[in-house]
């Protein structure tokens, strides 16, 4: 079978919101690596119903 083939150009407006889409990407992971640096060895994984933590584990678990 014979399909057409489409071409779609990218726009201004796809490329501000590809980049904008990679800064955003790029600000979560920074994010992420911060906080993971400063969380404790040792967090909460469950809570009992008054809560209170019941179970830890190591930081990696996160």
């Amino acid at each position: 079978m014979n399909r057409p083939k489409i071409s779609v150009p990218f726009t201004k407006t796809d490329s501000r919101l590809e980049l904008l889409i990679w800064v955003l990407s790029a600000a979560v992971l920074a994010s992420v690596l911060y906080h993971y640096t400063v969380l404790p060895e040792r967090v909460p994984i469950h809570f009992s119903f008054n809560g209170q933590p019941d179970s830890w584990s190591g930081k990696d678990s996160v």
